[in-house]
């Protein structure tokens, strides 16, 4: 009898790892983004989900994010988002630092069925940027520098956008810049502004490179430059601002033209860079990026998160076009 017991347990836990090794969520989510993506396999998003479920329902928080964010956008399932927030909730509180942004810009934005919350914002932004998720340490710099469910401190949103703008996040490198020209929370420094532009501007941020660009003319900071000053704003016009409004708001012919997301007192002579009590604040908000890492790290989302990005928090940061 005793044998017999012996020999059933064995192979039940004979069976047991059998069964795990075909239900590895790691492989499970490999599955869904090859069908979520099409590589390798027709795109079939519906096909996606389930196997994201799959691994979402062993607790894989990889797993649980994929989900979260296929009912956010509709994609393979209907758009839901009372179930994305209980799916960013399940992941998030493993640690994984993109739910946790997904989950505070989720409460930022408030959805069917989902309360606006800036305190539950502020709280899961501020646990993502311990964990170093750039996004969200640049969107921790923006809730101090706004005073969104937190005392306003420039001052702090500088150590945010340092922190962010260190691992090459363009909208940190330009937010920081702005903080230097201004004086904003540190000590003002025209020269480390330009460093901090041409970072961004050499990522292609149209916003760094017209202000960029406005610096070598004004030779503030960097050597006057007409050649540098007409190379960025080129750069700038082929990446949407219209350099055309600037050259008739020089000459002085009224313009709609907006104020720049960059923020300084301008002199008599025209500039894209403004106070915040002249312009509303226009700094972007989050833009969600994602790098090609293992599958138990990273997703990889074939949907276009800087458009949810902009529509969580409704604010824009072109200067000219007003896009």
């Amino acid at each position: 009898m005793k044998r017999t017991l012996y020999i059933i347990v064995i192979l039940a836990t004979c069976a047991t790892l059998l069964l795990s090794d075909f239900r590895d969520p790691r492989a499970e989510i490999a599955l869904g983004q090859s069908y979520q993506t099409g590589k390798g396999v027709g795109r079939d998003p519906v096909r996606a989900a389930a196997w994201y479920q799959r691994a979402a329902r062993q607790g894989n928080p990889v797993g649980q994010l994929h989900v979260a964010d296929m009912y956010a956008t509709g994609d393979g399932q209907p758009k839901d988002d009372a179930k994305a927030l209980y799916w960013y909730q399940k992941a998030a509180r493993q640690d994984n630092a993109d739910a946790q942004l997904r989950l505070a810009l989720l409460y930022l934005k408030g959805g069917e069925g989902v309360a606006r919350n800036e305190t539950e914002a502020q709280h899961w932004l501020a646990r993502a940027a311990a964990l170093g998720q750039p996004e969200a340490q640049y969107n921790y710099g923006l809730m101090y520098a706004q005073g969104r469910g937190v005392k306003q401190s420039e001052s702090e949103a500088v150590k945010w956008y340092r922190s962010a703008a260190a691992k090459g996040l363009p909208e940190a490198q330009y937010a920081l810049g702005r903080a230097y020209y201004l004086g904003a929370g540190i000590g003002r420094d025209s020269t480390h502004a330009a460093v901090w532009f041409f970072k961004a501007a050499d990522q292609n941020m149209a916003e760094a490179q017209f202000n960029l660009a406005l610096l070598y003319e004004k030779g503030d900071g960097v050597p006057e430059s007409r050649i540098e000053a007409a190379k960025w704003y080129e750069r700038a016009a082929a990446n949407g601002i219209d350099t055309a409004l600037r050259a008739a708001w020089l000459q002085g012919f009224p313009t709609d033209m907006p104020a720049s997301p960059v923020a300084a007192n301008p002199p008599q002579k025209p500039a894209a860079i403004y106070t915040a009590s002249e312009a509303p604040v226009t700094v972007s908000p989050v833009v969600i990026r994602h790098h090609r890492k293992t599958s138990m790290h990273r997703n990889a989302l074939s949907y276009d998160l800087h458009r949810l990005a902009d529509e969580i928090m409704n604010f824009r940061m072109h200067p000219a076009t007003g896009r």
